[in-house]
């Protein structure tokens, strides 16, 4: 009974206008890259459970290093929403919509994530091939970058 007198307690703050403006200006924000995002937060959270496993391992977990890992959840979004609003920016002022640089950072985030596990699936044991990390390490390496 409660269960349900709280759950309609939710609803009913949720459903006020102003939280359904602001639940569809971030649908709206996030719609074109949120199956990209899906797929980045899915990999963040394999890096966390690997490396929380692997700190676990070595008996040095700590709050600090599993503080650093749970800010990606919340630093990410907001990089990706910086960047989604700039976009949104550049089609108002130019008219030219340009829904890829999102795409690009989520990408280059997720070949950040990917190296990540690999490398902790490394010092788990596990055998990876070298070309393979040698292949996501120069995708994300920042000195070819012009201009830098």
């Amino acid at each position: 009974m409660q269960e349900h007198m709280f759950m309609s307690r939710i609803e009913s703050i949720l459903s006020t206008p102003i939280h359904k403006a602001v639940g569809a200006f971030f649908l709206a924000l996030f719609a074109p890259v949120a199956p990209a995002m899906v797929g980045l937060f899915v990999l963040v959270g394999i890096d966390l459970i690997f490396g929380a496993a692997l700190a676990i391992k070595n008996n040095n977990f700590s709050s600090v290093r599993l503080r650093s890992g749970l800010s990606k959840f919340m630093m990410y979004p907001v990089a990706i929403m910086v960047v989604r609003l700039g976009e949104q920016q550049i089609l108002f002022a130019f008219g030219k919509d340009i829904n890829y640089i999102a795409s690009f950072l989520i990408l280059y985030l997720a070949i950040t994530e990917m190296v990540s596990v690999l490398e902790t699936l490394a010092k788990f044991g596990v055998k990876i091939p070298s070309p393979i990390l040698i292949f996501f390490k120069k995708q994300i390496e920042t000195d070819k970058i012009p201009g830098k």
